[in-house]
């Protein structure tokens, strides 16, 4: 099952190039610095009626909007570096976070573009709900990739990553399906270690990295296999 080869080789990866955590690592731990700067020791644990918890962010709900949009583009910048530093971890080349970097910010204007648009379909996908934004995170599944590997626009890369979805159906559902679970899963398990302190705070952190290169690790590795089957169709 290409899915299974799919993530045996990207928990290879990982597990011989652990420098590939290293992007999500550093961003959560800026996003983290950042949100404590900007909203000081707000705990949501501290409302105890639903009210409580509405006027609580309702005060700070303008620090929360800058957290959240700030976060939102440093973890794109750091999909996209990670995925320059998969590429060429697969490909048996020599790997560099400085390079991948200056690489990312070159292709910054599309990956921008397409982040915003992603996360607005998504933000009002919400309201209806949640299967709107499940079909734009489907459908939007390649377009970093496909940007960071091709030579092409923002807008070509949401149609390429569109018909590219559409062409191998099985395989990107089977994918998707496979880290919406995976996601879940994480995301339980960072909860948990909530209760942890500052202990459990890095302990999520590495988590959170970890998981978010493997996601990369896989697309990008599902994204090699079908272009190899379109090269030589």
């Amino acid at each position: 099952m290409l899915i299974k080869f799919i993530f045996i080789e990207s928990l290879r990866l990982l597990k011989n190039n652990f420098t590939l955590i290293a992007p999500t690592v550093m961003i959560s731990l800026l996003s983290m610095i950042i949100s404590r700067v900007t909203l000081g020791g707000l705990d949501l644990s501290d409302a105890k009626t639903s009210e409580a918890m509405f006027l609580l962010l309702k005060d700070n709900l303008g620090g929360l909007f800058v957290v959240s949009v700030v976060s939102y583009f440093l973890q794109a910048i750091a999909h996209g570096v990670t995925i320059v530093m998969v590429r060429e971890a697969i490909f048996g080349r020599s790997m560099s976070a400085d390079r991948a970097l200056l690489f990312t910010l070159s292709r910054l204007d599309a990956l921008l573009f397409v982040s915003i648009v992603a996360g607005l379909l998504m933000f009002f996908g919400i309201f209806m709900f949640l299967i709107p934004s499940i079909l734009v995170g489907y459908f939007f599944m390649f377009t970093f990739v496909i940007i960071l590997n091709e030579d092409i626009s923002a807008t070509d890369a949401i149609r390429r990553s569109f018909q590219m979805v559409k062409a191998n159906v099985f395989n990107s559902l089977m994918l998707f399906v496979h880290l919406i679970m995976l996601t879940i899963t994480v995301t339980i398990v960072t909860m948990a270690f909530g209760g942890l302190g500052k202990a459990g705070v890095v302990m999520s952190t590495l988590v959170t990295g970890t998981y978010m290169s493997f996601v990369a690790a896989s697309i990008m590795r599902l994204y090699i296999e079908i272009r190899r089957v379109e090269l030589n169709a």
